[in-house]
């Protein structure tokens, strides 16, 4: 049997998930208040969806655990914010095993579309003054055109919003 996210917690992790990129986008950050609130939530959807979840075990922490270690690597390198790790951590904690994989597909792919469109939009910004000037130059000013932070969570919203309609059968899987 297929596992399909009840609709109340997917709409619980879809009006989340838009809080959180408009906090992102509009602040620069991601409250811890969040994976605290998916800390508390999945008691919750444990008890209220025992069928989404099935049995507990160790791979019920694992993704979420696993997902915390590699924020860490990814904020050390600073790919990722150390808000945005914690949230997709807890993130992965409120969705059932079975469909991890599939959100996490998804948030690879949102990610890849979404970092080649900034950079692609910031390198087209830059383009002509880069061209333009010394080529000796050019090195130093196209590392300055790549660098910069962006907001990861609409990338995630992305993800989450894609992962959804999928789940639903609505959109492309």
């Amino acid at each position: 049997m297929r596992t399909v996210i009840p609709w109340a917690l997917g709409l619980v992790v879809l009006a989340e998930a838009s809080a959180v990129a408009w906090s992102d986008a509009r602040h620069g950050t991601v409250p811890n208040a969040w994976p605290l609130l998916n800390l508390a939530l999945f008691p919750a959807a444990l008890l209220l969806f025992p069928h989404a979840y099935g049995p507990l075990g160790w791979g019920t922490a694992a993704a979420p655990l696993l997902w915390l270690a590699a924020g860490f690597v990814l904020f050390r390198l600073r790919i990722m914010g150390a808000g945005d790790s914690k949230y997709l951590a807890s993130l992965f904690l409120l969705v059932p095993e079975g469909l991890r994989a599939a959100l996490f597909l998804r948030l690879v792919l949102a990610s890849a579309l979404g970092c080649g469109a900034l950079l692609a939009a910031r390198l087209a910004r830059r383009a002509g003054p880069i061209l333009a000037l010394d080529p000796a130059r050019a090195p130093a000013l196209l590392r300055e055109a790549v660098a910069g932070r962006a907001p990861f969570a609409p990338v995630v919203l992305a993800a989450v919003a894609w992962f959804l309609l999928a789940d639903a059968g609505w959109g492309p899987p």
